[in-house]
């Protein structure tokens, strides 16, 4: 069997783990699926593509393990997937995103259900997405000191990242014009690795591996072979935000563009602008998060066009380097060829997507 039709028996097991915790938890916490946070939180573990999980069953078939039905792989891929929920909840809070895989994100389900206000919205998802992270630590503690140890390096990477980035979004648009592209780029990709990259692809690999018994050594030469794919995951990530079909990933049109996201495609485009066009793209991302109706649409399109002028091809030679080169690194792990072709279908996951 290959690992294609493997993620499809293994999305079916995580999914039905995931709402079994999460019901348990809610019915011994006295909250029915009536119950307004309970529904939404069922809600909210629906629909996810649980690549973190697959990804720590990768990771254990690297070095050895190919037992689909490991217990404590299933736990360690909940744990993850648990995260993963607990992060989007609290990221839709902080971006005041209103939408999330097409429907409500949860602060909006939270203040239209309960008749509620904003800030009810706001408080309620926060203590949903603490719920989650609780689920996520209970369930890496059914697994070993090891993988607990890769999942508190995560968080606490994962919380820097968020900071650092919410720290650069208060810096103004306009003091990019003399920014040097390259001190941008070096701070966007401190961001990249630590917000998303490791905590989207490097950890929940690791922690397989760690589980299928690698060694420190086998696990710090898996963490440079694979971190370049986590960096090109984030930056095919950036290019849907921009350039991808909305009905295929679930966010409108210039949504990333109206909320100014500082972006490794962004810091391409600078680079690579005139001063005439650095200043109108600029301009017109600063338009493109203060105005509304046609003007706010208008500036959406001149930031698309010039984004795709100046960066989408450089933009795509790195994914495609950085793809090459975690592909290269790997091989020379010498893995099986099982689990060579478990990694070229999560290549192709993470980096041919649409959605």
């Amino acid at each position: 069997m290959n690992f294609e039709s493997t993620s499809k028996l293994l999305s079916l097991k995580i999914q039905e783990r995931l709402e079994s915790i999460a019901l348990a938890e809610l019915e011994r916490l006295g909250l029915d699926q009536n119950n307004i946070f309970a529904a939404i939180a069922m809600r909210a573990l629906k629909g996810g593509k649980h690549l973190r999980g697959h990804q720590v069953f990768i990771g254990a078939l690297l070095f050895g393990s190919s037992s689909a039905s490991d217990e404590t792989l299933l736990d360690a891929a909940c744990a993850l997937e648990f995260y993963q929920c607990a992060a989007l909840v609290h990221d839709d809070v902080v971006d005041r995103a209103q939408t999330r895989r097409g429907a409500p994100s949860a602060h909006c389900a939270f203040a239209i259900e309960s008749k509620g206000t904003s800030h009810f919205g706001n408080s309620a998802s926060i203590f949903l997405g603490d719920f989650f992270l609780a689920l996520s630590d209970k369930m890496i503690a059914e697994t070993t000191a090891g993988a607990m140890r890769l999942y508190a390096n995560m968080a606490l990477e994962v919380s820097i990242g968020q900071y650092l980035e919410l720290q650069q979004s208060q810096t103004e648009l306009s003091n990019l014009i003399d920014l040097p592209a390259e001190q941008y780029l070096q701070q966007i990709d401190e961001i990249v690795k630590l917000k998303s990259a490791r905590y989207s692809v490097v950890y929940p690999i690791l922690v397989g591996a760690e589980l299928a018994g690698a060694t420190e050594a086998q696990l710090q030469q898996l963490d440079s072979a694979i971190e370049p794919l986590g960096i090109a995951f984030q930056m095919r990530d950036d290019a849907l935000g921009v350039f991808g079909d909305p009905s295929l990933t679930g966010k409108p049109v210039g949504d990333d563009i109206q909320e100014g996201k500082r972006t490794k495609l962004l810091g391409i485009a600078l680079r690579n602008a005139s001063a005439e066009d650095r200043r109108l793209l600029i301009d017109n991302l600063q338009l493109a998060g203060s105005e509304a109706g046609s003007a706010q649409t208008a500036a959406v399109s001149q930031v698309t066009a010039l984004l795709r002028r100046l960066a989408e091809a450089n933009h795509e030679e790195e994914i495609t380097q950085k793809r090459q080169a975690s592909w290269n690194a790997i091989h020379a792990l010498q893995p099986s060829a099982e689990a060579l072709s478990a990694c070229e279908y999560l290549f192709h996951q993470l980096l041919d997507r649409a959605d």
